[in-house]
């Protein structure tokens, strides 16, 4: 089985998209190594994960986005979901396992998502599917 094709103008149309809320973060090259680092720490929720949250989000319809938004993550797609929840005005679930990591649920509670802690749900094995 062959890898799904990216259709250029999809991608570009996700950027127009997201152009007016997130930021552009730098591209940068290492002198020494040659290694071209995309910062995308530097993103309003320190990861790359609100790019996809936002983007699919923006393309739910208004009775969509009032049932609400539901994720599982151990926390940086949970951040870009509650922010994107926040930014478009819906209500956002945020279902994360009990071992996540605590700075990580705190930043998404504060970006006003529900969060709901489930035992047996482990956060490295929700990293690696």
């Amino acid at each position: 089985m062959s890898p799904p094709s990216a259709d250029r103008s999809l991608v570009e149309q996700a950027g127009l998209r997201l152009r007016a809320h997130v930021r552009r973060t730098p591209l940068l090259r290492d002198p020494p190594t040659g290694i071209w680092l995309k910062c995308e720490h530097q993103q309003l929720t320190g990861s790359f994960k609100l790019r996809g949250a936002l983007n699919r989000c923006l393309k739910l319809t208004a009775a969509e986005l009032g049932r609400g938004l539901v994720a599982a993550s151990a926390g940086n797609h949970g951040q870009g979901v509650a922010y994107a929840a926040r930014l478009l005005g819906a209500r956002a679930t945020i279902v994360v396992p009990a071992d996540a990591i605590a700075c990580k649920v705190e930043a998404i509670r504060a970006l006003g998502a529900e969060v709901r802690m489930v035992e047996g749900l482990s956060a490295q094995k929700l990293h690696r599917s």
